[in-house]
Parts: C-alpha cells; sequence; structure tokens
C-alpha cells in the first residue's frame, strides 16, 4: 500500500484534545465514561447530518477533516462546535485547531497520518487555554477569505443575518485579551442559544474548578471571561432587536444579564 497515493490534496483538519484526561484515566471515574459517550455520539451526529466530513476518535483524541471547499470548513466548524458544547455541559473541555494540509484516514488498518495532522497537532500542544484555534493562514487571501473581519463576517452571517450562534468568536470589543492572540471557534452562544438554562451547570462547574489549584486556574478564570464576553454580546445583539421592534426570544433575553452577573461575580 502506498499511502503517499492519498497525500496529494489539501483539506481542512481538525485536531482536537481532552484537557486533563489523564486525570480522568487515573480516577477511572464515571467522567470518563461520559466523555467517550459524549465524543460517541456527538461523532454519530456529525456524521449523520455532515457527511463531507471524516473522523476518527484515537484515546484524548478526536480527528476530523473534509474536502478543501469554504462550505465544508463551514461544515467543520460546525462539527467542532457541536463536539465543544456537548462537552462542556460535561464539565469536559476541549482543546484543539484547525488547519490545512493533508491526511489519510484507514479505519480497517487504524492508520491517520498527513502534515495536515501533524500541523494541526503541533498547533494545538502549543494553545494553553480550551478552545480551538483556527489557523490564521486559512485567511489568506488565496484561500478567498481576505482579512479577520471578512472571514468572520463570511461564517458567520453568509446570508443569515439573524444567526445568533456564531461559528467563530468574534467581540464586540477589539481590544479583548481572550480574541486578540488568536481566532477560535465559538461555543458559549451554541450553548445559550439551545437552552440559556444549561449556563447554571457551566457555571456550578467553572465555580467549583476555578479555586482549586494554580495548575487549573488558568484555564478556568479564561472560560469565566469567555462566558461573560459570550452573554455580553449576545445582550447587544437582543438589545438590537428589540430596539428594532423585530421578534426575538423574550426568555433567553431575559435571563442574559442575571447570569453575565452571576459569572462576573465568581
Amino acid at each position: 500500500m502506498d499511502i503517499t497515493d492519498h497525500l496529494k490534496d489539501k483539506k481542512y483538519v481538525a485536531f482536537l484534545d481532552v484537557l486533563g484526561f489523564k486525570e480522568l484515566v487515573r480516577t477511572k471515574g464515571e467522567k470518563l465514561n461520559r466523555y467517550f459517550t459524549t465524543i460517541e455520539n456527538a461523532l454519530i451526529d456529525i456524521q449523520s447530518d455532515k457527511k463531507e466530513i471524516t473522523s476518527q476518535l484515537v484515546s484524548d483524541s478526536t480527528i476530523l477533516a473534509c474536502d478543501f471547499t469554504s462550505q465544508n470548513l463551514k461544515l467543520l466548524l460546525k462539527a467542532v462546535q457541536t463536539i465543544q458544547a456537548r462537552c462542556a455541559l460535561e464539565n469536559i473541555w476541549i482543546r484543539g485547531a484547525i488547519t490545512i494540509g493533508d491526511i489519510y484516514f484507514n479505519r480497517d488498518l487504524n492508520i491517520v497520518v498527513g502534515n495536515g495532522l501533524s500541523d494541526a497537532y503541533l498547533l494545538e500542544s502549543q494553545e494553553k487555554f480550551p478552545r480551538v484555534i483556527i489557523d490564521p493562514k486559512i485567511l489568506k487571501t488565496e484561500y478567498g477569505f481576505g482579512t479577520r473581519k471578512l472571514f468572520i463576517e463570511r461564517f458567520n452571517y453568509d446570508n443569515e443575518k439573524n444567526r445568533i450562534a456564531p461559528l467563530i468568536h468574534d467581540s464586540l470589543e477589539q481590544n479583548e485579551s481572550i480574541e486578540n492572540e488568536a481566532i477560535f471557534v465559538a461555543f458559549a452562544e451554541r450553548i445559550i442559544y439551545e437552552n440559556i438554562d444549561n449556563l447554571e451547570v457551566i457555571y456550578i462547574n467553572i465555580q467549583n474548578e476555578l479555586y482549586n489549584s494554580q495548575i487549573t486556574y488558568q484555564k478556568y478564570l479564561w472560560l469565566k471571561q469567555y462566558f461573560i464576553n459570550s452573554l455580553t454580546r449576545m445582550s447587544y445583539y437582543y438589545e438590537n432587536m428589540k430596539h428594532f421592534k423585530l421578534p426575538y426570544d423574550y426568555k433567553t433575553y431575559g435571563k442574559l444579564d442575571a447570569y453575565k452577573s452571576k459569572f462576573v461575580h465568581l
């Protein structure tokens, strides 16, 4: 078998890793079972809805790939967002990266190989926060996305001007520290939009973990700030909807500030 024959075309590749997986394995508790169940169910749903995406679960790592088109990239971003949001509700936090490169899957031989996988793994290993970053080279003009602003507009809206749950994090303030050094997949708004009361689970988990140790403090502090930022953005969105007398979800709107206050005071 000549593997190099399968490594000729560019693809979008995502490599996702679980923070704290060694501790999950060491304790051998229910949380480890929940991780595999959550990921496996998410991959089944993704494969059912988005057949363009190839995926493989290897221990604490999930690998996703799709052909090199703009529409497929959008599907890949949605798939990553799905995995992040579902895992977050189980207090399982995902770190990862999306890049461009070749990759070959062979499930019969349990092989996953390619420059795309290697590059995504290296990017992920350099990331310190629980988020999935997007390789800036995806934004280069040669790939048709131009600047960061145009990239975000294309994938967060793209003829869906009323989209509430963005695919890419887009802060209201350009000087927000959580966005300056990386472009990353949004998942907080997805959780809020699907059921804002799920934020209570997120809040309790961050509250329980935030001051446990210096080792994990930075991770949970970042999560706290990220959810505050996302709640602020959604509140701003609903304020505009209300101002222009457009239809919006009254239930969600009424709870945004209350949850934001809770996160602020953690």
